[in-house]
């Protein structure tokens, strides 16, 4: 049964991390299945930000590669062609606070070229270590700050904090900076073990 569209608010969505593993075995793929489905924005794009020494051409054959490695037959070239021109690139250390300022430009110039909304999605899938850095660059480039109707999201990756106290310590930080409505804090192997054992 073909799936009907759905209205979701365009946006980018901006993977910090995105040169590793989890971006092209897992967030790139279930954008694929989004689009696929019809269940994405109608328009939207990706800017995966690392530190890796790339350009938008080569983080794309990058992505193809390993999504025609993962997905074998459910790999629909022509689809993912269409999907890869709304994947960027930026190169960039958490780090640096002037990487924010061009990470706010190069958003400026996303949005424009593209005619989308200043909706922005954070997904960080870096180390922990990199958490605050990447909350406080954001906040102090206005990132984070919503005008409805434009919103900002933060999504951060698995583990949230290395202890009861470390994890209290990251969600002070993020409420100085932002609404606990704008926060998901997810584990894309939750409930994994419990799955297997079901299905054994």
């Amino acid at each position: 049964m073909e799936s009907l569209p759905i209205n979701v608010p365009s946006n980018v969505m901006v993977i910090f991390g995105a040169g590793g593993d989890l971006t092209s075995r897992k967030l790139i793929p279930a954008l694929y299945h989004l689009y696929r489905d019809s269940t994405a924005p109608q328009n939207f794009a990706v800017l995966g930000v690392s530190y890796h020494e790339l350009d938008d051409d080569s983080f794309r054959a990058k992505l193809t590669e390993a999504v025609q490695e993962h997905m074998g037959n459910k790999y629909d070239a022509a689809l993912w062609e269409q999907l890869m021109r709304r994947v960027y690139f930026m190169s960039g250390d958490f780090t640096d606070p002037d990487m924010y300022s061009r990470l706010n430009e190069r958003l400026q110039q996303i949005t424009s070229e593209n005619d989308i909304p200043q909706n922005y999605l954070f997904y960080l899938a870096t180390p922990p270590r990199y958490f605050s850095d990447i909350v406080t660059g954001l906040s102090s480039n206005s990132l984070l700050q919503e005008h409805p109707p434009i919103w900002r999201r933060l999504v951060i990756e698995k583990p949230f904090g290395h202890d009861l106290q470390s994890a209290i310590e990251l969600n002070r930080h993020l409420h100085t900076v932002m609404n606990e409505s704008q926060i998901y804090r997810i584990d894309h192997y939750l409930g994994k073990e419990t799955v297997q054992n079901i299905l054994a």
